[in-house]
Parts: structure tokens; C-alpha cells; sequence
């Protein structure tokens, strides 16, 4: 069934696609605060509008995107919210990494893999320390020996935390890869913070739908 005689048929049926239970008063923009505030308060507390409008259709509640944030909607319509575009040819093809430092100020440190492919968690440390050199090729050894295998790259920022863990994929790609000598310039990519974007967005994820009520107790 195409999207057109979906519609063509809820429109037969006086089905409204985009009803807005605000408008039709069936629910007070009072209760949806108190709702966000209290009952729905957990990982879509600090989300974004898709995050909430998604939180609130499962609870049966129908409120258009552009009525929770008109704002955000409108910059996206206008192509101002741009993604830059990522590409990876498979699974275990990039493992991305990298340390998150909000929690620091509790003592508490925390060091991410991830497969940049599936964005599936590879391995998390939490600790006191993420910037020591052995500790993450430690934890980099670790995957190596779970997965069975190395990735063809690894993606981490300019930090010296990762030097050891650099030289150990590089290693490892020329000696049991088979990687050629250009190859092996490319086992692993020093890149800029905003740029490991893999890491950096699981990174976001957590601190607007966790890290706020960390901060926040």
C-alpha cells in the first residue's frame, strides 16, 4: 500500500493524522509540564523534541512537534541544523574512542569504544583516570581479544592518552592485517574531538538523557 492511499483511505475514514490533543483540549499545556516535570522525567527529560513528542505518543498523548519546540523545527525546515555525513564500510571496519571528563568534578571518569558502524558499545571504563596511556590499550587489548580480531582503523583525538593504543593497532596491522605500508599510515587517525563524531555524539546521548540528573543530585 503506498503513502498515498494510506492517507487517501483515513481521510474515507475521518482519521486525522495530525491531531493535537492541546487544540482539541483534551489534555492542558499545565498537565504536559507537570507530566515532563514528574511522570515521563527520566532519559526524555533533557531530550530533544522528537525525544519528547516520542515519549509523550507512547503514553497516547498527541502533540505536534512544531507546538513542543517551534523554534527547533523551524531551523531544521530551514536547513540551518546540518550533519556532516560519515561513512564506514562495516562492522569492526572503525572503532572510535575516546574519554569523557563531565563527571570529574565526582571523581568519576569514563572511556568508550565503540564499533562506528552499528554504534554498538564495544567497552566502557569507569574510573578515576582516563588520560593514562597503558590503561586505554589496556582496555583496547581487551576488545581485541573479545571481537577476535582488530579493526582496519582506529579513530581517537589528538589526546596522549591513546599513543600506546595507536602504535599497538598499527603494529598489529602490519604484522597480522597484512596491511601494506600506505595501508598501515592509515590504521589509525588522529582527528580532532568534534570531528570523532561517533564517540562524541554516544557522548551527547548520555549527557542530555543522564548526565543532567547526575549534575542536578
Amino acid at each position: 500500500m503506498t503513502d498515498r492511499r494510506l492517507r487517501e483511505m483515513s481521510k474515507a475514514m475521518d482519521l486525522n493524522w495530525k491531531v493535537d490533543d492541546l487544540q482539541t483540549g483534551a489534555i492542558t499545556r499545565e498537565e504536559v509540564v507537570e507530566l515532563l516535570q514528574h511522570g515521563i522525567a527520566g532519559p526524555e527529560a533533557d531530550a530533544g523534541y522528537r525525544s519528547i513528542h516520542q515519549a509523550l505518543a507512547i503514553r497516547g498523548i498527541r502533540i505536534r512537534r512544531d507546538t513542543i519546540d517551534p523554534e527547533g523545527v523551524a531551523l531544521r525546515h530551514n536547513g540551518k541544523l546540518r550533519h556532516r555525513r560519515f561513512y564506514c564500510s562495516g562492522p569492526n571496519y572503525i572503532w572510535s574512542s575516546d574519554g569523557h571528563d563531565k563527571l570529574q568534578p565526582y571523581g568519576i571518569t569514563i572511556y568508550g569504544f565503540i564499533d562506528a558502524w552499528s554504534c554498538r558499545v564495544l567497552r566502557f571504563d569507569v574510573g578515576i583516570t582516563n588520560n593514562e596511556p597503558r590503561r586505554v590499550a589496556y582496555h583496547y587489548l581487551q576488545i581485541v581479544k573479545e571481537v577476535g580480531g582488530i579493526p582496519v582503523q582506529t579513530c581517537t583525538d589528538h589526546g596522549s592518552a591513546t599513543v600506546e593504543m595507536a602504535g599497538l593497532q598499527i603494529c598489529f596491522s602490519r604484522r597480522y592485517g597484512g596491511a601494506t605500508v600506505p595501508e598501515v599510515k592509515q590504521a589509525h587517525i588522529f582527528t580532532s574531538s568534534p570531528h570523532n563524531q561517533k564517540i562524541e555524539s554516544l557522548w551527547s546521548l548520555i549527557r542530555k538523557r543522564k548526565g543532567h540528573r547526575i549534575h542536578r543530585h
